[in-house]
């Protein structure tokens, strides 16, 4: 049996909020017939040992770092205090990692240090590793104003240009990120490219995480946001689009779900515009099994960008994904990657949030005409069985690791 050591910061599960892309993929991993152990970080302050230790599975066991104070999506904090948690874990990986049996390793970004404890696995023990690049750092935090030290711009660049020489083979998650690491002078051969996909996860379903929507949305027509909750994202236009809404009909409103670091502005706007339970409903952060029924509930899926095109052009957001997985049909404001796949599969429309009546005017035309509700649903699900089946995207990393 193949050991497969996943080294990844951020590592969830179903029952939490945030990304499941690596757990879905660990977990097929585990019951294809490969050990697999994942080093990630704790997300809350609680864990007072070092490490802990969790089994998920006979073949699946997750090693937690005590928390640094920061946890991705968290919490609001300085540059400075992320790159000190970086290399706080990147230093204790490397240690635990040493020590762990692995046949292969499987490092994926971001922050582009987890790539730090692979590099060293690969030079010292000779250890074969697979670099998962979901962001493209440095230059996205560099493009957006992150990242200003001219001395810490050049370790990036190199600590990058090493992690892709070294690794055996590197996954992307779309073709446009391919490219642009050949722009690199990076031999296109070793890269990879394996989208997001989409996750059923009805069998964690238990009492204590089912869903059910406030009593006062239970028979409007929703329009969801659920996501990180962050200046990447256009979040103002939310609840100013909550506000054009209510005054044109009661019988559509705006939920969102997530977290972040404009998660108290937004409610506070959606207070002074008079919209907050009205027109405008914030559930805070939910797990991924609840997003998925809180999907299935809602009208229209927005994904919305904030202009930073660096980010913006290779986009495929987790919301995507559970958009099409549950058939609800997208809304958003920026040319990408997913927006092309909506587009072209007739199940998503733009808009331009500067415009607001416009904006809202196509909204509502949209969420009004059934016929084309349905059409965009069943073209979703198409998309997500067929394309975008998470089982079959594992297959080709199977693959991967059995050629390498």
């Amino acid at each position: 049996m193949k050991s497969i050591l996943i080294l990844h910061q951020y590592f969830l599960k179903p029952t939490e909020d945030g990304s499941h892309r690596i757990f879905s993929h660990a977990n097929n991993l585990s019951k294809s017939g490969y050990k697999v152990t994942v080093i990630t970080s704790q997300r809350s302050n609680e864990q007072k040992e070092l490490w802990s230790k969790e089994i998920i599975n006979e073949n699946l066991i997750v090693f937690r770092l005590r928390n640094n104070g920061y946890f991705h999506g968290s919490s609001k904090s300085s540059t400075l205090e992320r790159i000190k948690s970086f290399l706080f874990f990147s230093f204790h990986s490397t240690i635990k990692s040493f020590f762990m049996k692995k046949d292969l390793v499987y490092a994926t970004s971001t922050p582009l240090t987890i790539s730090i404890p692979a590099i060293f696995l690969k030079l010292v023990l000779w250890k074969k590793f697979i670099f998962e690049v979901r962001d493209m750092w440095p230059d996205v935090p560099i493009k957006m104003g992150f990242l200003k030290n001219k001395i810490l711009i050049a370790l990036a660049y190199l600590l990058e240009f090493i992690a892709y020489k070294l690794a055996s083979k590197i996954i992307v998650l779309s073709p446009g990120m391919k490219d642009e690491i050949i722009n690199k002078h990076i031999n296109e051969n070793k890269i990879v490219t394996i989208e997001n996909g989409c996750d059923n996860f009805a069998e964690y379903y238990d009492k204590s995480n089912l869903f059910s929507l406030p009593s006062e949305i239970q028979d409007k027509k929703i329009i969801l946001y659920a996501g990180s909750l962050s200046p990447l994202y256009e979040i103002d236009f939310i609840v100013d689009l909550s506000k054009s809404i209510l005054e044109r009909t009661n019988d559509i409103v705006v939920v969102v779900a997530g977290r972040g670091v404009k998660s108290d502005e937004m409610v506070q706007k959606a207070k002074d515009l008079e919209v907050f339970n009205k027109s405008f409903f914030y559930l805070g952060a939910i797990s991924k099994i609840q997003v998925q029924k809180l999907f299935e509930y809602s009208s229209i899926s927005l994904n919305l960008g904030a202009g930073h095109h660096e980010a913006e052009k290779f986009a495929l957001n987790n919301k995507f994904f559970d958009s099409i997985s549950s058939g609800t049909p997208i809304c958003t404001n920026f040319h990408s990657y997913q927006t092309d796949i909506a587009l072209k599969n007739n199940f998503g429309f733009l808009i331009n949030h500067k415009q607001l009546n416009e904006s809202t005017q196509s909204i509502i035309k949209h969420i009004n005409d059934n016929d084309w509700l349905d059409k965009a649903s069943k073209s979703a699900i198409n998309l997500a069985t067929t394309k975008y089946n998470r089982k079959e995207q594992t297959k080709k990393i199977i693959k991967l690791i059995d050629g390498i």
